[in-house]
């Protein structure tokens, strides 16, 4: 198993390099450098009106939550996967939808950092992304826990301690 600060050094690789964040050179990026993932982040919020925040979090919530199933990692083994790995493959553990949610909204301009979260205090057993709005002015994180369930967006669950991550530049 990987620490968590193993953890989240891959995770924000996979955020900015996508699959050359394995030195894999033929296959995919899926990540911020992949065109084709602007082009869904775009879709995605392309019914809300322009500067709703709210409304662009809310369909980027939406369409992983319809898109992509939570299963969990291969039995003692942790797995991680591109944001399009994730679209692709249309399922992945928290890590994946984390990822896949922090791509979607930096692709269309909102800072992201991921929160990990303990339930009983003893491990870290979580992690989702967060959001900032409005975008220009950051004042508060939106929670974009798609693992939760249908009708929970901005829902966080709930947990004995937690640590923030910004995704930042790589």
């Amino acid at each position: 198993m990987h620490s968590l600060e193993d953890r989240v050094v891959i995770l924000r690789r996979l955020v900015w390099l996508g699959d050359a964040a394995f030195g894999r050179r033929n296959a995919p990026i899926g990540g911020l450098k992949d065109p084709r993932m602007r082009q869904i982040g775009l879709e995605v919020v392309s019914a809300c009106r322009a500067r709703d925040d709210l409304c662009e979090l809310g369909s980027i919530y939406e369409f992983v939550k319809r898109n992509v199933r939570y299963t969990g990692d291969i039995t003692d083994k942790d797995t991680f996967q591109t944001a399009w790995r994730t679209l692709q493959m249309a399922g992945g553990d928290c890590d994946d939808h984390g990822v896949t949610n922090a791509v979607l909204a930096m692709e269309n301009g909102f800072q992201t950092k991921f929160r990990i979260t303990s339930n009983a205090g003893a491990t870290w057993d979580h992690i989702y992304c967060m959001a900032a709005i409005p975008k220009h002015s950051p004042a508060r994180w939106i929670a974009l826990d798609t693992t939760l369930g249908r009708g929970k967006f901005a829902n966080e669950p709930s947990r004995a301690k937690y640590k923030d991550f910004v995704v930042g530049e790589m």
